[in-house]
């Protein structure tokens, strides 16, 4: 199985995200879901992979069978780290959703199937007043696309923003444990001292009573 990358930062160019209006007006609803879905995984990578640590441990976590080798526990992991909103989490939940019936449904699947329209009616947009190329996108899907039209709009928003987030993203540095181990020290003397105390107490308690 070919190993999942992060899209570098320094390709997020307006370039970058004109490519998508290519593929939304281009292909077929199978691998246009299937590409979007795609990239918004990797666009969850890249957001993740500038926020952990740099460590092989870290690229372990988004390896098949990795803590993180997935669209839902990417997903789940940047809603709990508190970098995507709850109304975003559930876009992206029902993205996977959307993903799951093309990829595994047996029958040719397409945005008129009345599934996919009632999880495309679930999208919500971002609170943001769209550029004049979304409803562009619109008027060439017409009315009969809609669902198709609010599929791409909703990814292409949520592509946008993870990708944005990540170049905003301080990475997390490994902790100075020296200062934290002061502390346990300190603690451990206290409670050593205090447990001494019940121990010498307990020892007297029976000479006392004789």
């Amino acid at each position: 199985m070919a190993r999942r990358k992060a899209i570098p930062k320094d390709s997020i160019t307006g370039e970058y995200f004109g490519d998508f209006i290519q593929v939304a007006l281009g292909e077929s609803p199978l691998p246009l879901v299937l590409v979007f879905t795609a990239v918004l995984e990797n666009a969850l990578m890249t957001l993740l992979s500038a926020f952990l640590i740099k460590s092989e441990t870290t690229d372990n976590m988004f390896a098949p069978n990795g803590e993180l080798e997935s669209l839902s526990r990417c997903s789940r992991m940047a809603y709990c780290l508190g970098f995507i909103s709850k109304s975003s989490f559930e876009n992206l939940t029902t993205i996977g959703r959307i993903r799951n019936l093309f990829a595994h449904k047996t029958k040719v699947m397409d945005f008129a199937n009345s599934e996919v329209v009632e999880l495309c009616k679930k999208l919500t947009l971002p609170p943001i007043t769209l550029p004049e190329v979304m409803t562009t996108i619109d008027a060439k899907l017409g009315p009969a696309e809609s669902h198709r039209s609010k599929f791409v709009e909703v990814c292409w928003c949520l592509i946008s923003y993870l990708l944005h987030a990540a170049t905003m993203t301080e990475r997390r540095k490994l902790i100075d444990d020296s200062s934290v181990w002061d502390k346990v020290l300190e603690t451990l003397t206290r409670g050593a001292g205090q447990f001494q105390a019940i121990v010498n107490r307990r020892t007297q308690e029976p000479q006392e009573q004789k």
